[in-house]
């Protein structure tokens, strides 16, 4: 199997080996844009962790050290950590704002991001700690556009930063946009995420 480094940019968090490397392509802010075939997989560190799927709609936080993964298209996967507390957390949303009325808030960013800050709270993560991650908002169908024409995927992606903005969080970690899908991994005690184009 090839071996890749963590898609954490800034501080590595883990050792990282690769295999075959393909050409990335890095904006200014680190945003990673899909315009390569560059591929993340996890590095075996020794640790047991349990293992969880998020799927849409759903929030997983975890003080023990734990495994989340999902699969996004248009949707956004934020994912929180506190590197002191080794408490993560991560949501799996569709639609970037609440109508108001309704079932599944969670489905929502705004309502998901808000529920995700306040279970990793109760947690216990301290939020002058807190590092935030985005992942998805990919173009991948024409038709998921709203009647001024955005895209969801790009609704999506806009809310989280907004939100996280608003909350006083430092995005530490984006890989969105694009035409594919992605398989995310995140660790919720050392923070490390790795991406799979699809």
């Amino acid at each position: 199997k090839a071996r890749l480094g963590t898609a954490t940019i800034g501080r590595r968090p883990m050792r990282e080996t690769m295999a075959k490397p393909i050409a990335e392509i890095a904006t200014p802010t680190g945003q990673r844009a899909w315009g390569s075939n560059q591929i993340y997989v996890p590095v075996d560190d020794g640790i047991e962790r349990k293992k969880v799927y998020l799927h849409p709609g759903q929030i997983h936080t975890s003080s023990d050290p734990t495994a989340i993964t999902t699969v996004l298209g248009s949707c956004v996967a934020v994912c929180l950590w506190d590197p002191v507390a080794k408490v993560g957390g991560a949501n799996h949303y569709l639609l970037p704002q609440w109508p108001g009325e309704g079932s599944a808030p969670k489905r929502y960013g705004d309502m998901a991001i808000q529920q995700l800050l306040e279970e990793i709270l109760k947690a216990g993560a301290r939020k002058k700690f807190l590092q935030a991650k985005i992942f998805g908002g990919a173009q991948i169908f024409e038709n998921l556009r709203s009647s001024r024409g955005t895209h969801f995927g790009d609704q999506n992606v806009s809310i989280a930063r907004r939100a996280l903005q608003t909350a006083g969080l430092q995005i530490t970690t984006e890989d969105v946009g694009g035409t594919h899908g992605r398989k995310v991994i995140f660790q919720t005690d050392t923070g490390a995420c790795w991406t799979k184009r699809l």
